[in-house]
This record gives structure tokens, sequence and C-alpha cells, in this order.
């Protein structure tokens, strides 16, 4: 059966189909984000980086959501995990295949290797590529989904507390906390309010004139650590980084799917407490007036790093405390929407293509590299989309087409109902 959620599908498909747009654009103005904090920054690149952190958050986004659809799936009162790897495999894997199949000859061929060199294939190369999405900088992604379904069995058990979800923050903060830098946006914040402070009480601080040196005592023993952690493989810490985080979300998500089957389950033997619609108006209103408060914070984080020297690339990473805090809150406004059936078909559809999209859209990114940017932002979005249409019309003529691009799920299904 494939995996879809009960739990408000219209605001979650419209939310999948938003953080897709949000990531392929964030990708096709890297070139000029990239010189945000350099001499060569515009004002055209300076609006890019305001409208690309503003989205930043549509990777934990798609975390979340796709734990809310296997924590709010119905096979969790029957659950298997053979029917649910199978499923898994079939989605996932042939179009992960694919695109890393693609991207490995991309880049052999952008090395310059003749038609026989791209012929000889390096099978060790691309399993490690294979296994950490090395190939293109998207691809590590679909890797880290990977991981996170194959511990889907044992997350699905842990019942939530607000406790657990504490602790389950705790990885991602100590990680996020030992990857900070001396010219990382939080500690500049920090710098700055320790100089406040001295200023304020002078000699009366007391202890406030030696937290410059105990922060940078911190800061040195976390680049100890993280050379160590490197020691191992070269990209041991930033894989840390990746998992810590994306596992918090994942969880969380589940158990967001663990409460929509639980009201659907009281709403339909009648035990459901009705909320009073005052009380969902302030929640929400709270977090509504959160959203743009925290997305203030991502943008202070990010300009203050880069103009402080460090790159937009790395000053401007997914995973960030700013940016998590962020999706958390849009997260916490989404779940106060009532619960609801079915989303339209369109809905439904572009949703299903989305996991294309994001596989696909950097192929078309690079045959666009000589268009302008404000040509390549349209041409590769809208073509992103078509082509993941293209691709699912395909997979409706053929069953190798359906297997071949993430639509053996149905498929298998298909074949259990008939027999």
């Amino acid at each position: 059966m494939p995996l879809t959620c009960p739990m408000n599908r219209r605001a979650t498909d419209l939310l999948r189909i938003i953080a897709v747009c949000c990531i392929v654009f964030n990708h096709t103005v890297w070139r000029l984000y990239s010189q945000i904090g350099t001499a060569a920054q515009t004002d055209f690149a300076f609006w890019l980086g305001v409208f690309n952190q503003a989205g930043k958050a549509s990777v934990l986004f798609f975390l979340f959501l796709s734990g809310l659809a296997f924590g709010g799936h119905p096979m969790n009162a029957d659950f298997r995990a053979r029917d649910f790897y199978r499923n898994r495999v079939l989605r996932i894997l042939p179009p992960y295949l694919l695109a890393c199949l693609l991207a490995y000859g991309l880049n052999l061929y952008k090395a310059g290797q003749s038609f026989a060199g791209l012929m000889h294939f390096d099978g060790l190369t691309f399993a490690a590529g294979l296994l950490t999405g090395a190939f293109m900088p998207h691809l590590y992604f679909v890797a880290l989904l990977v991981y996170l379904y194959i511990v889907f069995p044992v997350l699905r058990r842990i019942s939530f507390s607000p406790r657990r979800a504490v602790l389950l923050a705790v990885p991602w903060l100590s990680v996020y906390c030992l990857a900070l830098t001396v010219r990382s946006g939080p500690v500049l914040c920090i710098n700055q309010l320790i100089d406040v402070l001295e200023n304020l009480f002078g000699e009366a601080g007391g202890t406030i004139q030696y937290s410059h040196a105990i922060l940078h005592r911190f800061l040195e023993s976390s680049a100890i650590l993280r050379g160590w952690c490197n020691s191992f493989w070269p990209h041991t810490f930033l894989w840390l980084h990746y998992f810590t985080f994306g596992l918090c979300f994942f969880q969380y998500g589940i158990w967001a799917g663990h409460r929509t089957l639980r009201a659907r389950a009281e709403s339909g033997s009648g035990l459901a407490e009705k909320s009073s619609n005052s009380s969902f108006s302030v929640r929400a209103l709270i977090l509504l007036v959160l959203i743009p408060i925290s997305t203030i914070g991502i943008w202070l984080d990010f300009y203050s790093a880069s103009q402080a020297g460090i790159s937009a690339d790395h000053a401007g990473r997914i995973w960030r405390l700013s940016v998590a805090v962020n999706a958390l809150i849009w997260i916490g406004w989404l779940l106060h929407f009532p619960i609801v059936g079915h989303g339209s078909k369109a809905l439904r559809v572009l949703t299903r293509v989305s996991f294309s999209v994001y596989l696909f859209h950097m192929f078309i990114l690079e045959a666009s590299y000589g268009l302008g940017m404000s040509v390549r932002i349209p041409v590769v979005m809208i073509s992103a989309w078509v082509l993941a249409l293209i691709l699912y019309g395909l997979t409706r003529l053929h069953p190798v087409f359906a297997l071949l691009f993430g639509e053996g799920d149905h498929l298998s299904s298909a074949r259990s109902s008939a027999s």
C-alpha cells in the first residue's frame, strides 16, 4: 500500500510542493547567492539571499512530513517491516540509482574523461557515492532519508513525551554547538552581548570579563573534537550534523502522525474533546506572529556571519539553530489546522512527483548555466516540474517505467490487490 497521511492532506501536500519549489530556487540561484559577503556582491544577490534564507527550512519540512506520513498511516495498526521496506525500496531506490548513475557519468564528463573513460565503471567509487549521495550536492538528502527509513520500525515504537522530545534535541544541539566557529553568527552575537555586559557592569561584572576566554577555549576544544571525528572519514562530523538534525525532525513527524491516528480514533468513537475556537485562534495567532520573528532571526544569523567573512555557502547552511527554530514554529502552526480528508487530485499528483523534481532538477540546472539568472530561475523551476510530470505519465504506460521512476510501490499494491 502506498503511504499517505490523513492529517490535513491539503495543507501537508501544499507545504511539500512549496518546500520543493524553495529547494529548487535555492539551488538555482546558488552562483549569485555565493557572492554575498564578497566584493562581487550585487543588490540582486543580496535579495536572492533574503529569499534563499526565508525558504531554508524546506528540507526540515520534508523530513517532518516524511515522518508524518509514516506515523499517521493506517499500516501502524498491523505493521509489517517487510512490507514497509518493500514499498520504500520500490519508491526510492530505482530513481535514486538512476540519478546517481547520471550524476556519476556527468562528473566524469566534466572532469574531461573520454568516451572510453566514461565506460569505465569504478564500483567502489560509485558505492561510496551511493551511500553518501556525494555525486551531487542535493543527493545526500536522499541517502539520509534511506537511513531514516531503515530505522523507522524502531522509531515508530517510541511513544511521545515532552521529556523525550527535549532529549531528542540534545544530540543535534550538541553537534550544532561543536560546529560553531569564531565567525559564526551566534558566536558573534554572544561576543557582542559580552561586550555590552562588560561596558554596563565593568569590574562589578566579575566573571564577565573572562567570558571571552571561556568562549574561545570552547571553540578551540570543539575544533579539536571535529578534527578527531574527521580523522576516521573526512565527512564524519558533517554527517553527524545531517543525521542528528534529520533524526530529530523525522521523529517529530512520526509523533505528529501518531497524534493524528489517535485523534481520528477518538473522533470515530465520540471520545474526542472539542477545543474552543478561541483557544485555537490564540495559539495559532501566537505562532503566526513568531513565524516572521524567527525568519528575521535566520536573516540576522546568516548576514552577520557572511559579513564577518564566512562564505555564504557555510553561513547559510540548513543545519542551524535559527533554521530549526523557524521550522518548529511553522510545524506547530501546521498542527493547529483541523484534520481533514484527502486533498484534490491535482495536489496529490504534484506531491507524488515532487520527489522526481528534487532528484532531477540539478541536471536541468547544469544544462541552463548559459542563461541569465532572471531567465534561468523560471526555466529551471518550470522545466523540473514538467519533466517530473512527463516521467509520471510514462509510469502509467508501462510497468518498467513505473519501476524505474519511483512508482513501484503503487505497482506492487496493484498486484497485491489483484491477487
